[in-house]
């Protein structure tokens, strides 16, 4: 291997090199120089210079050295002419995958105008109730009734004759004729005998309030004003005697009207008729109720028609001392009366009293309350008050009236609750009655033992004790009658009744005794109207009219005649 080194250079110093390899360099003196092997110099004359040898073989290049300067921009080349278009389009690939969320962007512009209300939502939750705003002032008209408000119950009484009035509200109309509704206002109080007319005494003062041209005032009179107009109103009345007061509230009017109105009705009145609920036996002795109006408080209820057999029958008596009831029958009771404690089976020929009431309620129910006692005659069950009954009855239902009935019998005497007082006539002491004999007071006579005696054993003085009438002698005695219910008397004959024009008739013979074994009684429907009202004959206890306990007139005009029989205990007709 050989190299060049073309600047001058101390040959001396450059380092030997291995046998291989050849250094050529000029010298300090301007000599070419070769180095070589061991190290030995050769000088190459000094002759010039001979021509150039060919090029060596290149040598190993040597290291890279450093970049030279980027050299100026060569000029822009000519734009190569445009390629053939591509191909046709392809066709449009499916969607990709909806990327994530991207951050969000800043806020957009201004708001938007207010869009159209929509829908009403439904009702929220009520809320808490907010604490009281002030009053209003007063509207008008804003009241239809007048009187006191407020404070009426704070008058005194002095002590001394007289009473201080209390500053106080009330409700007044302008007009007197209720022409405009009324307003609130305050009236000034004060007292008697110095803001006031004194009270007079001995004498009834009324005290009420005056409109006064809208500036109301206390009034107090002796005479009894006209408080039935619209702008007065009344307050208490006082009777003066002396220092002492006695004084009439009336409490405060213009406040709960209505309610206070209502609650009275209820109290004092309870359940009233107006018309209807005629009370009715059916012909299986079902009991019928017709319709009718009525008034609970300022309610007025008009009630339908009903009867036991196709409306419920609520039986109402006692088991053990405590009110029951059962709903399983549908006639009116004939086989029992309530003692009180239970039920107890009719003795014969015996009557018992059932009360009949109608509920006024929604359902269409009647109610029966048995009897508390067995009759041997209808005057006597007629004597039997109105009795206590559960609160199934009293809560809502009025009494439309009773039904006696016999026992076992079909039919009875019906008696209405409306235009009758079903109230007990007690028995009084004898000497406790006025006008026994028609006379002079003290003078009731009475019989003694031995002139009864001498009367019932036809002594012969007996004629010095009484005398006879033709009346009762002979068969021409006539006794009238024009009552619904008559009881013979041993000394009747003939009795003439005149009522069937009016209504049903009721006939009770005298019992059977020896004194009226062959006693003959005529029974005459003299008013010809017996068709339509009946005459109902009853016996007395367990004697019998022809085998039966009764017998019934039920053609107009037609009569019935029998005779007593002490012996069979029969009336017998003939």
């Amino acid at each position: 291997m050989a190299g060049i080194i073309q600047q001058k250079t101390d040959v001396s110093l450059i380092p030997n090199t291995n046998e291989n390899s050849v250094v050529i360099a000029v010298d300090l003196d301007g000599q070419l120089k070769l180095k070589y092997g061991g190290g030995t110099v050769s000088v190459i004359g000094d002759g010039a210079l001979g021509p150039t040898g060919p090029a060596g073989a290149t040598g190993p290049a040597g290291a890279t050295g450093p970049a030279g300067a980027t050299g100026p921009a060569g000029a822009t080349g000519t734009q190569g002419a445009t390629g053939p278009s591509g191909g046709p389009i392809g066709a449009t690939g499916s969607t990709g995958a909806t990327g994530p969320a991207g951050a969000t962007g800043p806020s957009g512009g201004p708001i938007g105008a207010t869009g159209s209300t929509g829908a009403t939502g439904s009702t929220g939750a009520t809320g808490s109730q907010g604490t009281q705003g002030p009053s209003g002032a007063t509207g008008s008209d804003a009241f239809s009734s007048t009187g006191i408000l407020y404070n009426a119950l704070n008058w005194t009484d002095n002590g001394d004759g007289t009473i201080t009035l209390p500053t106080q509200d009330v409700v007044l109309s302008s007009e007197q004729n209720w022409a405009v509704g009324g307003q609130e206002y305050t009236v000034i109080g004060g007292t008697s005998g110095t803001a006031f007319t004194a009270l007079t005494d001995a004498q009834t003062n009324w005290i009420y309030v005056d409109y006064n041209g809208g500036s109301p005032i206390y009034v107090i009179t002796d005479t009894e004003p006209d408080l039935l107009r619209s702008d007065r109103a009344r307050y208490i009345i006082v009777f003066r005697a002396g220092i002492f007061l006695h004084v009439l509230d009336y409490d405060q009017p213009g406040s709960g009207l209505s309610n206070k109105l209502n609650n009275k009705l209820d109290k004092i009145y309870g359940i009233q008729r107006e018309s209807g609920l005629a009370l009715s036996l059916g012909g299986t002795n079902s009991v019928v109720i017709g319709s009718g109006n009525v008034w609970s408080g300022v309610n007025r209820t008009t009630t339908t028609a009903v009867d036991s057999i196709n409306d419920i029958f609520f039986n109402n008596y006692h088991v053990s001392g405590s009110w029951a009831y059962d709903v399983s029958g549908d006639a009116v009771n004939n086989t029992y009366y309530d003692d009180g404690t239970d039920l107890v089976t009719l003795s014969n020929n015996r009557y018992v009293v059932n009360w009949i009431y109608r509920g006024i309620e929604v359902a269409s129910h009647i109610y029966q309350v048995v009897g508390s006692s067995q009759y041997k005659k209808v005057s006597k069950a007629q004597l039997e008050a109105v009795p206590a009954v559960p609160e199934l009855i009293s809560s809502h239902a009025i009494l439309v009236g009773r039904i006696i009935m016999k026992k076992n019998e079909t039919g009875g005497v019906v008696e209405g609750a409306f235009g009758a007082e079903f109230t007990p006539s007690q028995v009084a002491l004898h000497n406790d009655h006025a006008d026994i004999q028609g006379g002079t007071t003290d003078e009731y006579y009475h019989f003694t033992s031995s002139d009864y005696s001498t009367l019932r054993g036809g002594a012969s003085d007996a004629s010095a004790l009484h005398n006879h009438d033709s009346l009762y002698t002979s068969a021409n005695g006539i006794t009238e009658v024009t009552s619904p219910t008559y009881s013979v008397l041993s000394t009747d004959i003939h009795v003439s009744l005149q009522y069937t024009l009016t209504g049903t008739a009721i006939i009770y013979l005298p019992g059977l005794t020896t004194s009226l074994h062959g006693k003959s009684v005529h029974i005459k429907d003299a008013d010809y109207n017996a068709k339509i009202n009946n005459i109902t004959i009853y016996s007395d206890g367990s004697d019998t009219i022809e085998g039966t306990s009764s017998v019934v007139i039920a053609q107009n005009g037609n009569s019935f005649t029998m005779r007593g029989n002490d012996t069979t205990k029969n009336w017998e007709g003939f």
